[in-house]
């Protein structure tokens, strides 16, 4: 049975994974809301790929430290 501070990691994981995996994907619908968030907050699109990426590794980062506590267990 998990606590609740093993379950917002695991959750907190799986989302950032999951948005920053649908962000990287070349759909069209992706690209608009990707060139909307760029006009928006007027940023660069080289600038949004690093953010893109920043939270691809959060992403793993907590996914392994959710791991790793398991075992630690």
């Amino acid at each position: 049975m998990m606590n609740k501070m093993e379950i917002v990691l695991f959750s907190n994981a799986i989302s950032a994974l999951v948005v920053s995996l649908v962000l990287k994907s070349n759909i069209s619908e992706i690209g608009k809301l990707k060139t909307k968030i760029q006009n928006h907050h007027n940023i660069s699109k080289k600038m949004l790929d690093i953010i893109i990426n920043i939270l691809l590794l959060i992403g793993f980062i907590l996914l392994i430290i959710w791991i790793l506590q398991l075992f630690i267990k």
